[in-house]
């Protein structure tokens, strides 16, 4: 066979190899597949304390006066309020003065889950009670209050004005 028929059929081969492969790519099919991820999303819920306002309410009584009631910190909220902390101050005033000496009025008593505190007690004692506590969503925590101001008060008590304030906080974590 000579060099030129040996190139020409060189080329046909060569053309024909090309133009299969060309043609034969076509019968060829791939599989394919998608995963999706969808609605991805965080949702926090939240904290809300709600307490019953008042330890005590009341004018111009007198010795002998007693009155009983539940304070109450409730958790309004969808999530656990964690480590309560309870804020007491109490303050006292006299005719109109500040009276700085809690321990001067023995005769005016606030009973807390029936245990008897004298006004210079008071603060430490409720937040004893409320500090550290753990309030699960919808639920409440109650004090049960009795304010009491003894027959033996004497005129000392007289023009005598007990003012408390308690503020409840909470935290909520994972």
């Amino acid at each position: 066979m000579n060099k030129t028929k040996k190139v020409l059929l060189g080329t046909m081969l060569a053309g024909a190899v090309t133009i299969g492969a060309g043609f034969g790519s076509g019968t060829f099919s791939d599989f394919t597949s998608t995963a999706k991820s969808e609605n991805n999303k965080i949702e926090t819920g939240n904290l809300a304390l709600e307490s019953s306002g008042t330890l005590f309410s009341a004018t111009k009584k007198a010795p002998g006066y007693t009155e009983t009631k539940d304070y109450t910190i409730h958790n309004a909220g969808s999530l656990t309020a964690k480590d309560l902390s309870a804020d007491v101050t109490v303050s006292v005033t006299k005719d109109g003065v500040a009276v700085t000496d809690l321990t001067a009025f023995p005769e005016f008593k606030v009973t807390i889950d029936g245990q008897p505190k004298t006004l210079d007690q008071l603060e430490s004692y409720i937040e004893s009670k409320v500090n550290g506590q753990s309030l699960n969503a919808n639920d409440t925590y109650t004090l049960p209050v009795k304010v009491e101001l003894t027959h033996a008060a004497d005129n000392t008590y007289q023009n005598l004005s007990v003012n408390v304030s308690v503020a409840v906080s909470a935290k909520a974590y994972e």
